[in-house]
């Protein structure tokens, strides 16, 4: 994506991830779950290449006005094996998004927990299952 298309996407995702927070803040003050699972969070853009071309500086500012999540489950695989379950990437991109997420993972000190998808998704399901009930 040429840079003026990215900084569009990047906005109707800012959108996206305003509106999203709006809506947890909303469920915190009148809350009726304990639990919130969703699977995009604001933090996968700075994992992307194509977001790569836009200045830090929107993504930490889109940071500070997101919900910060108590827990973030990393599934990750093999690039090969991702790429050959689903080949939207190249293995290339894959690598580089998984570099990505130890690198921002490490300098923001997310508290996360890695899912190693590369044998059985019923596997890293109960992996996952297992957690949530272990801090709930």
């Amino acid at each position: 994506l040429k840079f003026p298309t990215v900084l569009i996407h990047f906005f109707y995702y800012s959108i996206d991830y305003i509106l999203e927070n709006l809506y947890l803040s909303i469920s915190y003050i009148f809350p009726k779950r304990k639990l919130l699972i969703y699977d995009r969070h604001i933090y996968e853009m700075a994992y992307q290449q194509t977001y790569s071309k836009l200045s830090e500086f929107f993504i930490n500012l889109l940071k500070i006005v997101s919900y910060k999540p108590t827990i973030i489950f990393f599934v990750y695989a093999k690039s090969k094996v991702i790429f050959n379950r689903k080949n939207e990437l190249t293995i290339k991109e894959i690598e580089y998004q998984i570099n990505k997420f130890n690198k921002i993972n490490y300098k923001l000190n997310l508290k996360s927990k890695k899912i190693d998808n590369t044998e059985n998704i019923e596997k890293s399901i109960l992996e996952i299952y297992e957690y949530i009930i272990s801090i709930l």
